[in-house]
């Protein structure tokens, strides 16, 4: 999986940063001291970091001072939406894809992106991702260990309760029993949340930030 571009809006000293792509190998920022290049940094390092407790957003102390009181306003009387602080677009590889499609079926994904929002709160973030629900379950259901009759039923479920009724009148084998597992966890939210939550991110990479390069331990060459 790779981080395709970004864009930090309402974060310290950034109100926009306009979109900042990232290359596969390299990305060089370059800028007058006080220029913002720490602040797009931290932005980035706090929305997957390798230290889990720094992956928050404090509008108290992270959105633009002057600024900060009206925002919490007009937040609350739903004059503007909240605002996303770091706003990812990944891509991702075929090992990837074949984590979701392994599961799911080779239809179940539209496209190789999708889109991580990071919000203002603890572990506040949210995605933009397209799953083919109808796909997925036509997957499911052209399992072999299953028997025809509940294929059938299976196959001609329009969402995911029926789906899960379907599994509930049938016969409970260890086959039914570990997909009726899996709908569950699908039912709790919906199919894009569980692929993301389950699937997708815990196969993203983990972000490293540091300024203090004499904490690095020297080696001799």
């Amino acid at each position: 999986m790779k981080l395709k571009e970004y864009t930090v809006r309402e974060f310290r000293s950034i109100w926009d940063s306009g979109t900042v792509k990232v290359d596969s190998q390299t990305t060089c920022l370059v800028g007058k001291n006080e220029a913002g290049k720490t602040t797009l940094l931290t932005a980035l390092y706090r929305t997957n970091p390798i230290i889990p407790a720094d992956a928050a957003f404090d509008e108290t102390y992270d959105y633009p001072k002057r600024e900060v009181e009206d925002y919490r306003f007009a937040v609350e009387t739903g004059d503007r939406d909240e605002a996303v602080v770091v706003e990812c677009l990944y891509e991702l590889d075929a090992e990837d894809t074949e984590a979701v499609t392994s599961v799911f079926g080779p239809k179940v994904l539209s496209g190789k992106t999708f889109t991580h929002k990071t919000y203002y709160g603890k572990a506040q973030s949210r995605l933009l991702l397209t799953a083919d629900e109808g796909a997925a379950r036509k997957h499911l259901a052209d399992n072999p260990a299953l028997p025809d009759e509940l294929k059938t039923a299976l196959t001609g479920a329009t969402n995911w309760d029926a789906f899960a009724d379907a599994l509930d009148a049938a016969e409970a084998t260890e086959a039914v029993k570990a997909l009726k597992g899996l709908v569950a966890k699908v039912r709790e939210k919906d199919l894009p949340s569980y692929i993301f939550n389950s699937l997708i991110w815990p196969r993203a990479p983990k972000f490293l930030y540091f300024d203090e390069y004499y904490q690095l331990e020297g080696k001799p060459i």
